[in-house]
């Protein structure tokens, strides 16, 4: 299992970022279009998702996200 951090360009929205867990990219990439698909009331346009990062799952694993 590994920690992914993702972007995914959303049509009207702009960029958004997906941190999941899952046992591999495939996986990975279609769980995020699914949980950003699930955050919103109207049905949106997934234009890209791009894999940013990816770390095993263990004690301490994260990601620091900083929007300053």
């Amino acid at each position: 299992m590994f920690l992914y951090k993702l972007e995914c360009q959303i049509a009207e929205h702009g960029l958004t970022t997906v941190i999941l867990a899952a046992n591999d990219d495939h996986s990975a990439l279609e769980l995020a279009e699914q949980l950003v698909k699930r955050q919103f009331l109207t049905s949106v346009a997934i234009e890209e998702t791009a894999l940013l990062e990816k770390k095993p799952v263990k004690s301490g694993a994260g990601y620091f996200l900083d929007r300053n």
